[in-house]
């Protein structure tokens, strides 16, 4: 079963103004587990059942299998990338930052256009050639002996002109999902933290549930490993509002800090 997972602020971020909330009463500023409500910091209750009145309080099941623990279990990152000039940087921090690089695989939906815009994995593979060992290759040459990973790229290319926006082209992302184990969505335009991949999978592993979906705001990229306002702070999306013609639209991102696991939210 495929597990949906995106961004976690501790080890994914892109390049977002994120401006740390100063906030005075409620929880103390140092408390383990709190997040930002109405001006004031509040303490996230324990989320423990021991075990009784099953009917009266249902629990989803622990994960089937701690294929999460492993090194070789699959993961897919998938991309929605317009005209992006900053994916071919995503591939390399993707591929060069993970523990287990082999496990690592991307889908990328690229809406470009000819002749104008470069293309993500061929400009990828142009980096991974630090000494410009392949500099006289044409794009259609380049393969998995020459660029590292290469075969575990999947590509859509498209034309910009018939880009429908993000929604549609995120859609398309799922046609890219084979049979790898966990599938993420991030931006065109994101970096990461050493080892990512252990660190999501452990994340995911932390919530006890196996139809856990992981998700939340990134933290600015110059955030990352960072005590953030001195306890850890990280955007938290928690409010959401129906528009005009049923749209959902989220809230202004407020802050959770000191997060010691994953927290419950409505939004993903």
């Amino acid at each position: 079963m495929v597990q949906r997972m995106s961004l976690l602020p501790a080890w994914f971020a892109f390049s977002l103004i994120f401006t740390p909330i100063l906030a005075s009463g409620g929880a103390d500023w140092n408390a383990d587990n709190i997040v930002l409500q109405g001006g004031q910091w509040t303490q996230i209750p324990p989320e423990i059942y021991d075990g009784s009145e099953p009917e009266k309080y249902p629990q989803p099941p622990p994960p089937y299998t701690d294929n999460w623990k492993q090194n070789d279990t699959k993961i897919i990152v998938l991309i929605a990338s317009f005209r992006e000039t900053k994916c071919k940087y995503t591939l390399l921090n993707l591929f060069t930052k993970a523990a287990f690089a082999d496990r690592v695989y991307v889908g990328i939906v690229q809406q470009n256009e000819p002749n104008n815009d470069e293309d993500c994995v061929y400009e990828y593979c142009k980096l991974m050639d630090e000494d410009k060992q392949y500099a006289s290759l044409k794009d259609e040459e380049w393969s998995v002996q020459n660029c590292p990973h290469f075969n575990q790229i999947k590509v859509n290319r498209m034309l910009a002109a018939d880009a429908k926006g993000p929604v549609y082209a995120r859609a398309l992302q799922a046609e890219l999902v084979d049979d790898e184990d966990f599938c993420m969505q991030i931006d065109a335009h994101s970096d990461a933290a050493l080892h990512w991949d252990l660190f999501m999978l452990r994340e995911w592993g932390a919530c006890n549930n196996e139809y856990a979906v992981i998700s939340t705001y990134p933290s600015n990229i110059k955030d990352i490993g960072r005590n953030s306002n001195k306890h850890w702070e990280m955007p938290h999306l928690c409010e959401a509002a129906i528009l005009g013609m049923g749209q959902v639209r989220n809230g202004r991102a407020k802050a959770a800090a000191n997060l010691q696991r994953p927290v419950i939210a409505p939004l993903w």
